[in-house]
């Protein structure tokens, strides 16, 4: 059981930084296109 937790667990790690990433993703590309609009 606790292998399976732990399993569990480190998915959810990698999940929160995908996301996380995919969230900073986001928020940049306005900021690049301002930058090369104005």
């Amino acid at each position: 059981m606790p292998k399976i937790q732990r399993k569990e667990n480190e998915l959810y790690q990698i999940q929160k930084h995908t996301k996380t990433a995919f969230d900073d993703w986001h928020k940049i590309p306005p900021v690049d296109w301002k930058k090369l609009y104005h």
